[in-house]
């Protein structure tokens, strides 16, 4: 949640001050957003198993 803050703080002033690099920092909190809901989503998996997967979900095999 700090981190988020922090990237949030970082980016919001950029437009108006006009920095060239705002592709960039833009990009990189958007990819650490997605790294972090990722590692969330596997946390979550390893935790709790297969108990959220849909019943009627076939695997193929």
């Amino acid at each position: 949640m700090i981190a988020r803050s922090l990237l949030e703080e970082e980016t919001s002033g950029r437009p108006d001050q006009g920095r060239p690099d705002l592709t960039r920092v833009s990009a990189s909190a958007k990819a650490f957003a997605s790294d972090v809901a990722m590692q969330v989503t596997t946390d979550a998996v390893q935790l709790f198993g297969g108990a959220a997967t849909p019943r009627t979900s076939r695997s193929s095999g």
